[in-house]
């Protein structure tokens, strides 16, 4: 249910607007919400003057009563995350039950943690399967870095590698981004970034996987060149 409107303000003409801030989301009782979850309109606004929509995130409770299960989102807070999954363990509240109770931090795991009981798997046993991959792409390719799995909601079972555009740059070069730029420019930056994404897709082409890049690299069309054979671009909008 709403408990409140959060006040926002349009970043790019000044208009102002409410957003329903949900302190629960009961998916069995109220599916359209689910819906709204799965699509981030619950956390999306849209300025009625100009059409600029503004991403929010604010903590609140997932509930599907047909699947047992309660998810909490803490959004980029993981101390407070793990805090109430003690307490809510310790309380013994759900002891007996065969609830599922989880905690996630972030929109991506939110949606993953959906995905793998609406399919009605065990995330237990797809936590330990994606360390097993993790480690064994690792173990592959000790040239990349690997960050961490995901199942691709799009098909149920296949998990995905997910990678850094930065900190393959790191790796192969030995110095980050911001001292690279700092010590060549931003020519030197990009010829960089330009060699990072080279070596991504002579490794992982015809491999499923997610590339995470920097916003700069739109301006970086010989990396980009590297990047598009490897299939869609997704751009993220979050102002």
């Amino acid at each position: 249910m709403a408990v409140e409107d959060l006040k926002i303000t349009c970043p790019e003409c000044g208009e102002t607007g409410d957003l329903p801030v949900y302190e629960s989301v009961n998916v069995t009782r109220e599916p359209d919400l689910k819906n709204a979850v799965l699509d981030a309109g619950l956390f999306t606004w849209t300025c009625p003057l100009c059409g600029k929509t503004v991403r929010v995130s604010y903590p609140f409770l997932y509930h599907d009563m047909k699947r047992r299960l309660m998810i909490r989102f803490e959004p980029d807070d993981a101390q407070k995350s793990h805090e109430l999954a003690y307490m809510t363990a310790a309380s013994g509240l759900f002891r007996g039950t065969d609830y599922k109770l989880r905690t996630v931090q972030n929109y991506e795991q939110l949606l993953e943690k959906i995905c793998i009981f609406d399919q009605e798997l065990d995330d237990r046993v797809v936590e330990l399967c994606k360390a097993v991959l993790i480690r064994e792409l690792a173990q592959e390719h000790p040239e990349l870095s690997i960050r961490r799995a995901l199942i691709d909601v799009r098909d149920d079972r296949i998990y995905v590698a997910f990678i850094d555009v930065d900190e393959e740059i790191t790796k192969c070069f030995k110095k980050t981004p911001r001292e690279i730029y700092l010590e060549k420019g931003i020519t030197g930056f990009m010829f960089a970034e330009e060699a990072a994404c080279r070596h991504i897709a002579e490794q992982w082409n015809n491999k499923q996987t997610i590339i995470s890049t920097g916003g700069g690299i739109c301006d970086n069309a010989p990396a980009l060149t590297f990047l598009r054979s490897l299939g869609e671009f997704v751009y993220i909008d979050v102002s």
